[in-house]
């Protein structure tokens, strides 16, 4: 578990630009010391530059279950489906019921 200072840390270096991929283990910490609200909004910030992260998005969505929003949970667990397209550009991963994705095992 991350110390208030590896935290604050990490904080520093992600929103100073020093490391934009520090907001996935900061948003890992924030969650551990059930800072769920902080968490939600490091993480919006760091998808924003980084949108096709597949650990930045698995932690956004299990921050969205944290608080309830499990609908939007599901939501992110749907584009982390479509951002795992196989070069051929067909959807690999993808099931009929949501409940049967191996990506929401993650959750």
């Amino acid at each position: 578990m991350a110390t208030p200072a590896e935290t604050k840390r990490l904080e520093q270096d992600f929103l100073s630009g020093r490391d934009p991929r520090a907001y996935i283990p900061l948003c890992a910490a924030l969650r551990r010391q059930k800072s769920y609200i902080r968490g939600l909004e490091m993480a919006q910030r760091g998808l924003r530059g980084d949108p096709t992260s597949v650990a930045g998005r698995i932690i956004y969505a299990r921050l969205l279950s944290d608080v309830g929003h499990y609908e939007d949970a599901l939501r992110e667990i749907a584009r982390l489906e479509i951002l795992n397209q196989n070069p051929t550009g067909f959807r690999t991963g993808l099931h009929r019921r949501p409940e049967q994705s191996p990506l929401l095992r993650l959750l």
